[in-house]
């Protein structure tokens, strides 16, 4: 548990439009403490690339540059993670703010580029009025020289597993399928930054429509950010005017948006710094930082919690469930025994001698059960085999490159649209597969389960549950990512579109292949687990029946040790009662540690 708090992360996506004060928010919530800004700050467009702020102790502090000549492969950022020598890596001097700005400041870095060039990174749309305008009168236009950014440092927080993740504007979300299908929507809080002087514009409501509210199918985590409130503030006006004309914002942001009023801060992120950093606790009162602070915190602690909960709830519950039914098959055993020893008590040779006979007799047919179990195991194998055929690492990536160059040779857009659709459509059938294929597996072991426990009274068992539904639901959210931004005619019309959407694909393609790992490596757990107690339980049944035949044997050659083995037998139905209060201790304090009173620790 201490591990998987250390290791698992809490992504929190900030996203905003041009000049809404992003990356300043991030300076005054993560990094005041520094006592300058340390992300870039000022009018205009400041964040280029897509930033993460992370700290990974493997690694020496230092900014990760993937070039944007990166996105002229097909491959995903994801996929470029792999391969360090793909990214420059600059140091960190972690004991100079100045040093760490400057080197923070390397994000922003653009060049120009010729429009050709442009166009193949999928950075340029010449339908777009509005990029028409940026190109210069040599035919070239400015471009980020960077496709992606990590920053890694050992922040106090993201020691703690904080990801923060700096977004650039509409146009560069759209056009980098990373963020659109994989970061955002895996995001576990997002905040949207708006202006608090302009309200929701236009490209703000594409913004939100197009890349967050629909993430995940919730509205769970979302954060409306209304910044720059002090341009509101005015000496001349009566304090309560301004309160109302941020009250009026909020209102008409949260009709607009559809998000409930207490999901939205009216902040000043610039105030709130400064304020931080002169230690002005009026300013940053006035600056109301510390609300949005305050509901970041609520929200991503609880949610922390909760991901290690639900993964040791699992965790825990298995190991406990198969320890207890070990302990009850023992003290089951246990009790068998004291039954057949107690009923000996003046009993002559020739009742001992029948019934050890009997309960040799119970061996062999167990031993004759054992042999069918093996059949049951072989059949067991052939289903296994037949769902990771379903689920089949090699053939997808076949499917990956068959579509890849189908993609490739396409002229038309209904070409590449029906590239896609087969890529998807195969993609989830063998889903689909692997999903029937558990079905019958789990059935054919709750079968053998109950056949097995009538037949020699063993303890009810049933098989470790498991569905493919979440592997399943993630390939209709990625499916409907790219319907959502490409699959209509009017995207598939232009040449720059169609590019695009290979670049959109590759990305799309990683992602199945990673779903695809990740089912595997859980199925592959799960098969396991299915087999485990099963062999548990006959490797017990297997043992009690040699010690009850030894025990026999014992007292049938020396009568007088009957009592002795009875006194050695109600010594361990004590220790195994005593191990079963233990187990039941053991599991109720992690419970308690589980699901304690969240608002009470709170509070404390």
């Amino acid at each position: 548990m201490r591990d998987r708090l250390a290791d698992d992360k809490l992504n929190v996506a900030f996203v905003a439009e041009f000049s809404r004060g992003k990356s300043e928010l991030i300076n005054a919530i993560f990094f005041a403490d520094y006592g300058q800004r340390l992300l870039p700050s000022s009018a205009g467009r400041t964040t280029m690339c897509p930033t993460e702020l992370l700290y990974d102790p493997a690694r020496e502090p230092s900014i990760q540059l993937l070039p944007i000549e990166t996105r002229a492969k097909h491959s995903s950022t994801s996929e470029y993670k792999r391969f360090p020598d793909e990214w420059r890596s600059l140091p960190l001097n972690v004991n100079s703010g100045e040093a760490m700005a400057e080197a923070f400041r390397q994000v922003s870095e653009t060049r120009r580029a010729p429009l050709e060039e442009a166009k193949s990174y999928g950075l340029y749309n010449e339908d777009d009025a509005d990029q028409a305008l940026l190109v210069k009168e040599d035919g070239t236009m400015e471009i980020p020289c960077w496709r992606h950014a990590i920053i890694n440092f050992p922040h106090p927080l993201l020691k703690q597993g904080l990801v923060i993740l700096d977004t650039p504007g509409l146009n560069a979300i759209g056009a980098e399928p990373e963020l659109t299908l994989n970061l955002l929507p895996n995001a576990h809080a997002v905040l949207f930054i708006l202006a608090a002087d302009a309200g929701v514009t236009k490209s703000d409501i594409q913004v939100w429509r197009n890349h967050i509210s629909y993430l995940q199918g919730q509205q769970k985590g979302r954060i409306i950010v209304l910044n720059k409130i002090d341009g509101l503030w005015d000496d001349l006006k009566n304090p309560a005017l301004v309160e109302n004309e941020i009250s009026g914002q909020v209102r008409y942001c949260s009709e607009t948006l559809g998000l409930h009023a207490s999901q939205i801060f009216p902040v000043s992120a610039q105030k709130g710094l400064v304020a931080k950093v002169n230690r002005d606790d009026v300013l940053l009162a006035r600056s109301r930082l510390p609300e949005l602070e305050q509901a970041l915190s609520d929200y991503l602690i609880p949610c922390k919690r909760d991901i290690v909960r639900e993964k040791t709830q699992s965790e825990v519950e298995d190991m406990v469930g198969n320890a207890r039914h070990i302990l009850e098959g023992r003290l089951s055993g246990v009790y068998e025994q004291l039954e057949e020893l107690k009923a000996l008590r003046g009993k002559n040779q020739d009742v001992v001698a029948h019934m050890m006979q009997r309960i040799k007799s119970e061996k062999d047919d167990f031993e004759k059960s054992l042999q069918r179990f093996q059949a049951l195991r072989s059949v067991f194998s052939q289903h296994t085999n037949a769902l990771f055929a379903c689920l089949g690492m090699d053939a997808l990536q076949a499917g990956v490159q068959s579509t890849r160059q189908s993609m490739e040779q396409s002229k038309f857009s209904s070409s590449l649209r029906q590239a896609m659709h087969e890529f998807f459509n195969k993609a989830s059938e063998n889903l689909m597969s692997s999903a029937k294929q558990t079905v019958e597996i789990r059935a054919m072991m709750e079968a053998m389960y109950k056949k097995f426990g009538a037949e020699h009274g063993l303890a009810e068992l049933a098989p470790a549950a498991f569905s493919m539904l979440k592997y399943i639901k993630e390939m209709e959210r990625l499916r409907d990512g790219y319907r959502r931004h490409f699959d209509t005619a009017c995207t598939m019309l232009t040449h720059e579109k169609a590019t695009l959407m290979n670049k959109f694909f590759e990305t799309l393609a990683s992602r199945v292949v990673h779903l695809y790992t990740i089912a595997n490596r859980d199925t592959e757990s799960w098969l396991k687990a299915v087999m485990a107690p099963m062999e548990t339980q006959v490797r017990e049944h297997q043992l009690q029946l040699k010690r009850r035949l030894e025990s026999i044997k014992h007292i049938h050659q020396v009568t007088d040790t009957l009592e002795d083995r009875i006194t050695e037998l109600e010594e361990q139905e004590r220790q195994i009662k005593r191990q079963l209060d233990q187990l039941k201790q053991v599991s109720h304090k992690i419970a308690v540690r589980l699901f304690f009173d969240e608002p009470r620790e709170m509070a404390a």
